[in-house]
């Protein structure tokens, strides 16, 4: 259900933005039509697409920072398993092993 919503979001994000594509090349148009430079046009789209860039940053900072504060206390702890009370019974085998050739009068390698 939420890979759905995701996906209907996207979609009309990218409708969005082709409708302002074409708004934009419109007035790009005009603009040349008047006597702006390309230079002057690439500038302006520059600074358009930057201001684009740092709205939508801010607004997912934001929404991280929003979500993060409304996160229960399960939620943000590991979604590892319990650790179970037999993982701690179980040897560490380099110990075993350095143990072994010690006694053994074997060097490490």
């Amino acid at each position: 259900m939420v890979s759905f919503v995701l996906l209907i979001a996207c979609a009309n994000v990218g409708n969005l933005l082709l409708v302002r594509a074409f708004g934009r090349r419109h007035e790009m148009t005009i603009r040349l039509a008047i006597g702006a430079g390309r230079g002057r046009l690439l500038r302006t789209y520059a600074a358009r697409s930057s201001r684009g860039r740092v709205d939508s940053s801010g607004l997912g900072r934001v929404a991280t920072t929003a979500r993060a504060r409304r996160r229960s206390p399960a939620e943000s702890s590991s979604h590892a398993p319990p650790e179970s009370p037999h993982q701690q019974q179980i040897p560490d085998i380099r110990a075993r092993d350095q143990q072994h050739k010690r006694h053994h009068g074997q060097r490490d390698g």
